[in-house]
């Protein structure tokens, strides 16, 4: 019963159309950019002040990472609880990790999505968020945040 669940809201969530192109293909396979003439700590606070514009929840930030989160809401949080969870679940929150390193005279960022909720037992389930539209919402992001 739960395969054909899945089924039907993977059919629901990703249609029949065909799957759009990436905007940019990456040595990393997610979506990433280079934020020139910047430190580290700057790009750190661009980033972290980007996912609190958005509403989203700072878990993690340090040296080389900065990890935000939101609790996903209607039927998006509906669709992810039935693609993940079960009744018992947690309400599945979607997260973005932004992996940070010093290259040349500028930092380069790498992003990664994905959702997860936490089962009544305590095991986390997650799910990557790497279809090409996620990812190219994510590098749209990092370009309008000034990175190339």
């Amino acid at each position: 019963m739960r395969g054909v669940i899945s089924v039907a809201v993977m059919l629901l969530l990703g249609g029949c159309a065909a799957q759009q192109a990436l905007l940019k293909q990456t040595p990393s396979g997610h979506a990433e950019a280079v934020f020139i003439d910047q430190s580290v700590d700057e790009v750190r606070n661009v980033l972290s002040n980007a996912c609190m514009d958005r509403g989203l929840f700072i878990e993690q930030s340090s040296i080389d990472q900065v990890t935000c989160s939101k609790t996903m809401e209607g039927s998006e949080a509906i669709f992810a609880q039935i693609l993940i969870g079960n009744s018992y679940s947690t309400t599945p929150t979607k997260k973005v990790r932004f992996a940070l390193s010093k290259q040349g005279d500028g930092v380069r960022v790498v992003g990664y999505q994905w959702m997860e909720t936490q089962m009544a037992y305590g095991q986390m389930r997650q799910q990557e968020l790497n279809a090409n539209n996620q990812r190219n919402e994510l590098q749209q992001a990092l370009w309008a945040l000034g990175a190339k």
